[in-house]
């Protein structure tokens, strides 16, 4: 896993809930249909609406945000994208468990 190929420095865990995740994910629903949503944008900004509405409290401790995307949403010929130098990254839902590709977008 993760863990492996960073020297043992990172590891994601399911959050515990709470106001101050640290180290944990967090599952988002979304209330759109996201099976149509071709445009990776699409899915980012949905999740972002979601994350800043008072339904999802994960406080503003994180240092690094993945979205992961279904198979449609469309990213050319990447498996997934990243902001360069930033703290956000989003994958085809394929791509997102494979330690080598989130590695590559996370630098």
């Amino acid at each position: 896993g993760f863990h492996t190929c960073s020297n043992n420095q990172l590891f994601f865990y399911k959050a515990d809930g709470g106001s101050d995740v640290r180290n944990g994910v967090v599952d988002v629903v979304v209330p759109q249909d996201l099976s149509k949503a071709y445009d990776s944008s699409v899915c980012v900004n949905a999740a972002d609406s979601v994350l800043s509405s008072s339904s999802y409290d994960v406080g503003n401790t994180h240092s690094y945000t993945m979205y992961i995307c279904p198979d449609v949403v469309q990213f050319g010929s990447a498996a997934g994208v990243a902001q360069m130098g930033g703290n956000k990254s989003w994958f085809k839902d394929k791509w997102a468990s494979i330690p080598f590709v989130q590695m590559h977008e996370m630098g």
